[in-house]
């Protein structure tokens, strides 16, 4: 993603995914530069602290790359939940890495990409149109008729997943996959795309933004969009969020706030990585990581870049 040179301490991290939780807190997923072994692929969980400073989440390292979390607050309790490729999951109750428990795998599961919180529960999606929902403690496969039985390298896939509330929910994946959920059963919709699409997101102004591979970018809901994406860019889009209203697109190399209908590139100066990847936001900043060690965050007003300190 940047062209930096690597870091050589041995607990050096790259990030990818990210939590916000609240206020100026937010943990961040990273993976090791110089891992034990090359077919190890360990992810470690830590927190971006307020004032700059950092702890390790958990230092019990998770043998899988991480799909995504959500942060949220149930009666009297605060916590985290992050999600693994190959179907693992764990609960971290006081949402500082405490107490970590395991929760089952889902049923019948392949692999997992997308994590969302949607009106309260938290929901996953993944291969063969697979699309679960945390009850309790455990996974409840919800796709129905939408998931497919297992085939070959070619099954679909649906890469990320949000929704206005349990019966208005969108997922979105490869060949330009996009599926809706009306609260009884899914629907496949006709996007004006057949790239892959790897972030989706229902946003407080009715519309669903979705952006993916080519530089496509689209807005609507069930059968009517509008293209946004800009011909001046082709780059592939990996990171899609909002904040205070605004919702904002990245490729690895730029980000984007949507204004209209156009793509207005933003320039972060502070970014030392000149790199980007995933977006998140709380009430407070919207984050970004960078593929490396870094990573920036915005308050509407200022942005600032904090980095890892075994990552210098």
């Amino acid at each position: 993603m940047a062209t930096r040179s690597i870091p050589a301490h041995p607990a050096a991290l790259y990030f990818n995914e990210l939590v916000p939780q609240q206020g100026e807190q937010c943990t961040l997923f990273g993976h090791f530069y110089h891992p034990p072994a090359d077919d190890v692929d360990l992810t470690r969980a830590v927190v971006a602290k307020s004032a700059g400073g950092w702890a390790v989440m958990d230092r019990s390292d998770i043998n899988d790359i991480v799909s995504g979390g959500v942060f949220y607050e149930t009666p009297g309790k605060k916590q985290m939940l992050a999600v693994y490729r190959r179907g693992e999951s764990f609960f971290y109750p006081d949402a500082r890495g405490a107490a970590r428990f395991s929760i089952r795998k889902p049923p019948n599961v392949g692999f997992l990409a997308g994590v969302a919180l949607i009106a309260g529960w938290a929901y996953t999606c993944g291969s063969q149109n697979a699309v679960y929902k945390l009850d309790g403690a455990v996974w409840v496969d919800v796709a129905g008729r939408l998931r497919v039985p297992y085939a070959g390298p070619n099954d679909p896939i649906l890469n990320a997943i949000d929704g206005f509330d349990g019966s208005d929910i969108y997922a979105v994946g490869y060949n330009g996959a996009v599926v809706h959920f009306d609260g009884t059963r899914w629907h496949q919709l006709d996007a004006p795309t057949n790239q892959h699409l790897h972030q989706v997101l229902c946003h407080a102004d009715g519309h669903v933004y979705t952006c993916g591979r080519g530089g496509t970018v689209l807005r609507g809901q069930t059968d009517v969009w509008e293209d946004l994406s800009s011909p001046e860019c082709k780059d592939d889009f990996w990171g899609l969020a909002a904040f205070k209203g605004e919702v904002y697109v990245c490729t690895y190399h730029a980000l984007f706030r949507i204004v209209g209908s156009d793509l207005v590139r933003i320039d972060v100066p502070v970014n030392s990585a000149g790199s980007f990847y995933r977006l998140a936001s709380n009430d407070s900043f919207l984050w970004a990581t960078t593929g490396t060690g870094r990573v920036v965050r915005f308050d509407g007003r200022v942005w600032i870049e904090l980095v890892w300190p075994d990552s210098v």
